[in-house]
């Protein structure tokens, strides 16, 4: 009996997939006749497939009205379609995969490509639509990007089954397969039955034909042209090899004596683009046991009518495949090798966010219509401004005509030498939207740890990693202790407060912050010396890949959530660092995201009236620059907003001799009042509060998270008016680096000049003949040019000593009005040394 083309690859051991999914297909029968007369055993979808699929006809109709008058975005809707056409293409190879013990039968479902760099967002994800399909033969597709590969561990390790997509050279396939084996042996760890978890890994063949083709054909020569169409099936055949070899080691061995299946390799992008090419040259010239090819239809009707099947096309040809890659190596030109960091990203348009997704007559836009006035939520309102004669209508007049970037346009909005900084620092634009899918896992992780018991959350966090939670907390009334400091008395009083309801939350960016990890390791010796389980009390937030990251995941925490690297420590409320200690202290964290979104389409817009804009040229865009901030809390309700502002505009303006000064202060503050001409007082007020503005004042309301995108939004605008790079922090670095060397040289206390009771007083020679504190304060006031600024830095308890706030007021009003005090900053305090005025300064902002 003569067998069609398509039965002998499934001889052979090949897997049949196709590369389509609409509900067309499914509603015709279409895809069921794939199933019994082509040979098919699974479906791969992405989004550019849903994208063809909705806008080719009237089908998804019905479904899009509906859900736009529940009032759902596009990107809901998005979610019930793709979702609800992989839950019912599974029911339609359920008994594909009941036959095949669930190797095949699959149907592949992908993560938003807006996630392949975001770690925790990318798990996050995978759990959702896992859990929304709701069929055991689902596979979540999830791009081999760097940080793709530790989403892939952590959602094997749940017992998910994983397509690993978009993989382009043998390194990163290695990667892949390590990641995968990482997955199965905490799956293990976790309980769950390795023989019922599957995955693939996609390996794209025709796009690097195509890219390596370019560069051939613009070499020109014979040789090169000799090349051409050999790359792609080079490539995958070396990629088996590399399967052969790391699926026959030792450690494979283990996982399969427990009932694993292998990580069968799946060429994907096998329709050819080349019509010079044979029509199936990437499913012919492929063919192993124990592979997956996954077509688009009209390769798979090429193959049944008239593909030439002769058996084994991999094994045995690996000497001739590097052959290949050598020879084009020798003409100097880049291999698939270099494809794997740069590929990857050109995908990203067929999110739906990457590009047009959805045709303007086929889904409305019901968010839009539901955004409440701007005005609402947020306003600046301001009076008149006199600085040195010259009158504004308002203290935001915009020194320069581009001052008005949409930062969702990329890295170039932010200027030329910002640029390559902030490629890697914008990730705070979409936070509000790229967080969501945290929020379930950190709402479970709350309720799971209520039911043991635990209601108590203590954050150890220094700096950006503790501020934003301790404001959202504090305004929402939520009790969160915050350890940002190594204080002992501090430390010893949180770690005395009912430990045995308590959990940490230890947050470090880098991963590598001494004072947070002196917090966690004291806290692991309590609950470990109280009888608890250390490992079930802690909960880490960091960057994916960094120190602490791997650390927690090999120590077995409780749980670790890895925050967009693409956001700085400053901008990071609306991140994992700023939600989960918030969440798990009882936040209402989704709320909280929404309202941040909804802020995040005002401050999209290009116009006059946008806040954001007002506000960073209020900052950083005054003609004469007034360089003074002075945040003023004046009934906004929020508590400590302008103590995380501080640090906001401090580390993303201050540097390279320029920025503004921000300074936080009482409505009855001196500098309040003071009129100097180099000072700006932006006033925290209520949405319904009548505030009258004086000279040289502003007023903003606005709920708490609004309040927190549009300041990041302001900086980010005064940035790029005073010409600097609001997203690196050299002086920070520095000041690091300079705090390490001091700890490495350890040099000699610098003997006091003289000692006042118990104070001892170090200066310059400005000190003149002064012999009492009181002398050395009045000498270091005199100091103070017309624009300068007295700063005080406090090391005490600053919960315990929170009334030494009190005497900033008192030098404020001491020194020349045309002065400023930076404020009484408080940290951890050398034992012994509580009494020590050490080292006051002189230092000018120009």
């Amino acid at each position: 009996m003569t067998t069609t083309p398509t039965q002998q690859l499934s001889d052979a051991g090949v897997s049949i997939w196709l590369d389509d999914l609409s509900r067309e297909r499914l509603s015709s029968g279409s895809l069921q006749k794939l199933i019994e007369e082509k040979n098919v055993v699974g479906v791969t979808t992405n989004p550019s497939i849903f994208h063809a699929a909705i806008t080719a006809g009237s089908d998804y109709d019905a479904v899009i009205a509906e859900e736009a008058a529940k009032g759902a975005t596009v990107e809901e809707t998005v979610f019930e379609i793709t979702t609800t056409d992989v839950a019912d293409a599974c029911d339609l190879f359920a008994p594909v995969a009941a036959a095949s013990n669930g190797v095949d039968g699959r149907v592949s479902i992908e993560v938003d490509p807006r996630l392949a760099w975001d770690t925790e967002g990318t798990i996050a994800e995978a759990k959702h639509l896992y859990k929304k399909v709701n069929k055991d033969n689902v596979h979540i597709k999830i791009p081999a990007t760097l940080e793709g590969l530790a989403a892939i561990t952590a959602t094997l390790a749940e017992g998910i089954s994983v397509n690993v997509t978009l993989i382009f050279s043998l390194e990163r396939y290695r990667a892949v397969i390590n990641a995968f084996q990482s997955g199965l042996e905490l799956a293990k760890e976790n309980g769950h039955d390795l023989s019922k978890i599957h995955s693939v890994a996609s390996f794209f063949v025709s796009r690097v034909d195509t890219e390596i083709d370019k560069r051939l054909n613009a070499i020109g020569t014979d040789e090169a042209k000799a090349l051409k169409g050999k790359a792609g099936v080079a490539n995958a055949r070396l990629a088996y090899q590399v399967y052969e070899e790391l699926f026959s080691t030792e450690r494979w061995a283990v996982l399969a004596e427990a009932g694993a299946l292998p990580q069968r390799p799946l060429w994907a992008s096998t329709g050819v683009k080349d019509p010079a090419y044979p029509d199936t040259l990437y499913v012919t010239e492929l063919v192993a046991a124990g592979v997956v090819n996954t077509m688009p239809e009209k390769t798979l009707d090429a193959t049944f009518d008239h593909g030439v099947v002769t058996g084994d096309t991999i094994s045995g040809t690996y000497e001739e495949a590097n052959n290949v890659l050598n020879a084009l190596e020798g003409l100097a030109s880049p291999t698939t090798t270099s494809s794997q960091s740069s590929n990857p990203r050109a995908w990203t348009s067929s999110s739906p966010a990457g590009r047009n997704f959805w045709p303007t007559s086929k889904v409305p836009s019901p968010l839009h219509g539901r955004l409440p006035n701007p005005h609402e939520h947020s306003q600046l309102r301001r009076q008149r401004c006199c600085a040195a004669g010259h009158r504004a209508t308002h203290p935001g007049t915009c020194r320069r005509p581009d001052c008005h970037q949409d930062f969702r346009q990329g890295p170039h909005s932010v200027g030329p030498d910002a640029e390559s900084e902030s490629a890697i620092r914008l990730g705070w634009v979409e936070a509000a939207t790229v967080s969501q899918p945290l929020v379930e896992g950190i709402l479970e992780l709350r309720d799971a740890l209520r039911a043991e018991g635990v209601s108590r959350i203590v954050l150890c966090g220094m700096g950006g990693s503790s501020l934003a939670p301790e404001v959202i907390a504090g305004t929402t009334g939520v009790e969160l202790t915050v350890l940002d400091s190594t204080d002992p008395e501090q430390v010893g009083a949180a770690l005395a407060d009912r430990l045995a309801e308590t959990a940490i939350v230890v947050s470090s960016k880098s991963g590598s912050t001494v004072e947070t990890d002196s917090q966690r390791r004291v806290f692991e010796q309590a609950f470990t010396e109280a009888g608890i389980d250390a490992k079930s009390r802690i909960v880490i937030v960091t960057d994916p890949g960094s120190p602490l990251d791997k650390a927690s995941r090999e120590a077995g925490y409780r749980a670790v959530f890895n925050a967009d690297p693409n956001v700085g420590g400053r901008f990071s409320a609306l991140t994992a660092f700023g939600l989960v200690p918030s969440g798990l202290a009882g936040v209402d964290i989704q709320a909280f995201l929404d309202e941040a979104e909804e802020a995040a389409e005002i401050l999209n817009e290009d116009s006059p009236e946008n806040i954001g804009l007002r506000l960073g040229a209020a900052l950083g865009g005054t003609t004469p620059l007034r360089n003074k901030i002075v945040i003023v809390e004046d009934g906004s309700g929020i508590v400590g907003f302008a103590d995380w502002a501080e640090q906001l505009i401090a580390e993303s303006t201050g540097k390279l001799g320029t920025g503004v000064l921000p300074v936080v202060a009482g409505p009855s503050a001196p500098e309040v009042s003071s009129g100097a001409e180099d000072v700006l007082v932006i006033r925290l007020v209520g949405a319904e509060s009548d505030v009258q503005l004086g000279e040289n004042e502003a007023a903003i309301a606005g709920g708490l998270a609004t309040q927190m995108f549009v300041w990041e939004f302001a900086t980010s605008v005064a940035g790029r008016l005073l010409g600097i790079n609001p997203f690196d922090q050299p002086d920070v670095e520095a000041a690091k680096i300079a705090a390490r060397g001091l700890l490495d040289a350890r040099p000699e206390p610098t003997p006091a000049n003289f000692v006042d009771g118990a104070i001892e007083v170090r200066g310059g020679a400005w000190l003149g003949d002064a012999a009492t504190a009181a002398d050395a304060v009045k000498a270091l006031l005199g100091e103070l040019g017309t624009d300068g600024y007295l700063s005080v830095q406090a090391y005490f308890d600053r919960i315990a000593f929170a009334q030494l706030e009190g005497i900033r007021d008192e030098l404020a009003g001491s020194a020349a009005a045309r002065s400023l005090l930076a404020g009484v900053r408080a940290s951890c305090t050398p034992p012994g040394n509580s009494t020590r005025a050490d080292r006051p300064s002189v230092r000018s902002c120009k």
